[in-house]
């Protein structure tokens, strides 16, 4: 938090510092939340597991939120060094690797709809 507001302080001095700190300050946000992020996979797979769903269409979840996280943090980034036609395509990006992520679980939807008719 405090990166992020020397950004702000220092952004119509210095831009480009500012940008450099706001992507330092991202990367320390980060690392801090590791931790965190294996507690909530361990408690999801412990959910998935007590409802019976198998790991692997829990697995394409994971990487979708976190494909979604990555992209968000990735278009901010563009959008504040000004590179709006980059942050667009980062977008685009982005979507695409969450829907290739989330092929095992649309391959599972279809074959239980076909096992249904």
């Amino acid at each position: 938090m405090v990166g992020s507001i020397l950004a702000v302080t220092i952004r119509k001095f210095t831009p480009e510092l500012s940008l450099l700190l706001s992507l330092c300050a991202g990367i320390a946000a980060a690392a801090l939340c590791v931790g965190v992020a294996g507690e909530l996979y361990g408690a999801f797979r412990s959910l998935a597991e007590r409802g019976g769903v198998p790991e692997t269409l829990l697995r394409p979840v994971v990487k979708c939120v976190a494909a979604g996280l990555v992209t968000d943090f990735t278009v901010r980034l563009c959008k504040d060094a000004g590179q709006s036609a980059a942050a667009a395509f980062m977008e685009l990006c982005g979507t695409l690797c969450a829907l290739y992520a989330a092929l095992p679980l649309i391959t599972a939807l279809f074959a239980s709809i076909n096992a249904l008719l």
